[in-house]
């Protein structure tokens, strides 16, 4: 055929003959000369409908990177979540950190060790408080740190030397208190210049102190108060001052302070020396700061504070300390002028009540009040334990300038803080109920007061000043709830016991806790007058020992001529030990009473008075000025009783 090759060669071969290993329908064919079909064609046949699968099987490239983003995922699964505790068992707050926190701990350990080998002290330091920052419940990282903290020039100021104070405080509620990390932290504070922090952690080791604490107490102390105690401990500890170097220079302060001729001006050479130098200038400059104090040296304070400010060495107590020296010198304007232009904000809730009690004390609380105002609503959202004192202080001045209105909303506000505690909540409903009571709505005061004791208030203290005012705005039965759970904290506090008789007295529903809380008061300080004459009227009430009482009341008045209360005691206890005619010659000379429950006891005294004379006349008198409600349960058993000798009558 024309087109055709007749050649059978030239034909193109069957498919069986060119290799093919399938069928047309797709099944293999069994020649006796192909080959089986390798592990990548079986498993293409497989996941022939999973291409995905394939491709991971059959492309190596692939399938490695695969397995490195499998690997980076397990690998970010275990690393990423905190699930590691990190602090103590039973610890709290309890601190949970990462895989990757502990890693990034570590390293930047080593980073800090690198630079200790190459003396780096400064970059030391700040890695490992940043490794600290990535795994805070370390305690052996956590002392490590502060060490080197302590050979840094960290401590003359900024931001870095305030993460020194904070992870100090950290160590100490980590480890409960232990002796060498109270002293450690009691270093670190010093470094600072905080004396406080320094006394108040060293006075819970008792007086047994070690060298090295005792020393710091006496610093301390010099800084506060003067040279009394670094004398004593100069006498007890002189061996130490050879390996300690910086107790030359406060000997040489306490010789410019309360030395005299050569001596003390040697002493104030030396610290102008050393307060030039690298090395010591911070604390020569603080020690001047203390020596200018003792001699009310104005001009030589602010030198020494323009130098520590110079780099970055002053603190907040040292222009405070200079205010208060500028207004004891009379320079009160300047002083004023000096706080209202203070360049640098408060930084803490302690340092604007600080601030706002110094605007007081130089004569301009309005201005305090204003202060007050700006900074509370962002540094007094916190725990209770910092941020109570600052709005105490506003309350107060809110209340004095009877600006009632103000205390509700600041009630309010301080309920709706982001991170205000519970004790801050329950304060914030004193605070409105407070308000409410002077706007005169006493029904909404006392729920809000209700409301205020229903929540946890964790501060023992700080619930005493409560109870207080509230004795003070006529709520005796909110003080009284408040004070009983608080016998066991504040069994040791005299004050305790003199709030709770004035709660007991104004409630007048218990005499037996009158005179516990009267005798107490009086084992505490038996010199107090006040207290030896709550304890008088403790007895009155009771109507026991009145000899005694007489005793009590009259040395009381002869320093107190004019305390009607008193003069109602010492006449009653007359009264009560058989001398009527004297009580009656000491209730002649009360004056007219306007008060409803002194006048109630006046009568009181007048109806004993009658009884032992037997006038029945002046027993009904007596009995008609008597209310009731100012007298505890057992006078208005003595009462029912007076009254059955009318055999039921009216007086009348």
């Amino acid at each position: 055929m024309p087109g055709v090759s007749a050649n059978p060669s030239s034909e193109p071969p069957p498919a069986a003959a060119r290799g093919s290993t399938r069928s047309r329908r797709g099944g293999p064919e069994s020649l006796p000369h192909s080959q089986p079909p390798n592990w990548r064609e079986r498993v293409a046949d497989r996941m022939e409908g999973r291409p995905l699968i394939r491709l991971l099987l059959l492309n190596p490239p692939f399938t490695i990177v695969g397995l490195l983003v499998l690997g980076v995922a397990v690998l970010l699964l275990l690393a990423l979540p905190k699930v590691w505790l990190s602090t103590p068992a039973r610890f709290q707050p309890a601190v949970r950190v990462s895989l990757l926190d502990r890693v990034q701990a570590w390293r930047l350990e080593r980073r800090a060790e690198v630079h200790l080998a190459r003396g780096e002290i400064d970059e030391a330091w700040r890695a490992y408080a940043a490794a600290v920052g990535n795994d805070r419940g370390d305690v052996s990282r956590l002392r490590r740190a502060l060490g080197v903290f302590l050979e840094s020039e960290e401590g003359q100021g900024g931001q870095w030397a305030l993460r020194g104070g904070e992870l100090a405080s950290w160590l100490l509620r980590l480890t409960g208190g232990e002796d060498r990390d109270v002293v450690l932290g009691a270093r670190v504070f010093d470094r600072l210049g905080d004396y406080r922090e320094v006394i108040g952690w060293l006075e819970g080791l008792g007086p047994a102190l070690p060298e090295e604490a005792a020393a710091l107490m006496a610093r301390a102390r010099f800084h506060l108060s003067g040279e009394a105690e670094l004398a004593d401990w100069w006498l007890r500890w002189e061996r130490v001052v050879r390996v300690d170097p910086s107790m030359s220079l406060y000997r040489a302060a306490w010789h410019a302070g309360w030395g005299s001729g050569s001596e003390a001006a040697s002493g104030r050479a030396q610290l102008e020396v050393a307060a030039t130098t690298l090395k010591d200038r911070l604390l020569a400059n603080r020690l001047l700061l203390r020596v200018a104090l003792q001699q009310s040296d104005a001009a030589g304070y602010a030198q020494a504070l323009h130098r520590l400010a110079g780099f970055q060495g002053d603190r907040f107590e040292a222009y405070v300390d200079y205010w208060r020296l500028l207004h004891r010198l009379g320079r009160g304007e300047e002083a004023l002028q000096l706080v209202t232009d203070h360049p640098c904000p408060p930084r803490t809730p302690a340092e604007a009540a600080i601030m706002g009690k110094v605007l007081i004390s130089l004569g301009d609380p309005s201005t305090a009040r204003g202060f007050l105002e700006r900074h509370a609503p962002v540094l007094g959202d916190g725990p209770a334990s910092l941020c109570l004192p600052l709005w105490v202080l506003l309350g107060n001045l809110q209340a004095e300038a009877g600006d009632w209105p103000a205390l509700v909303r600041m009630g309010k506000e301080l309920r709706t803080l982001p991170r205000g505690d519970t004790t801050l909540q329950s304060f914030g409903w004193f605070v409105e109920g407070r308000g409410l009571a002077g706007l005169g709505r006493r029904e909404e005061a006392g729920r809000a007061f209700d409301a205020a004791l229903d929540l946890e208030f964790v501060v023992p203290r700080m619930t005493l000043e409560l109870a207080a005012v509230w004795i003070h705005s006529g709520f005796p039965e909110h003080a009284s709830r408040a004070l009983r759970p608080l016998e066991a904290a504040l069994a040791g506090d005299i004050r305790y016991w003199t709030v709770l008789f004035q709660a007991t007295y104004a409630l007048r529903q218990d005499e037996s806790l009158l005179f516990k809380a009267a005798r107490r008061a009086l084992d505490l300080d038996p010199m107090a007058p006040r207290g030896r004459m709550d304890y008088a009227a403790a007895l009155w009430v009771n109507r026991e020992r009145s000899e005694e009482t007489v005793e009590i009341a009259s040395g009381f008045l002869r320093d107190n001529p004019d305390t009607p209360a008193a003069r109602i005691v010492l006449a009653g206890a007359l009264a009560l030990g058989g001398r009527a005619d004297e009580a009656g010659r000491e209730l002649l000379r009360l004056p007219q009473l306007a008060d409803a429950g002194l006048a109630t006891e006046r009568a009181l005294v007048e109806l004993e008075i009658a009884l032992a004379n037997g006038d029945r006349q002046a027993m009904a008198a007596a009995l008609t000025r008597i209310d009731e409600s100012f007298l505890f349960p057992g006078q208005r058993q003595r009462l029912a009783a007076a009254r059955q000798r009318f055999g039921g009558a009216s007086p009348e």
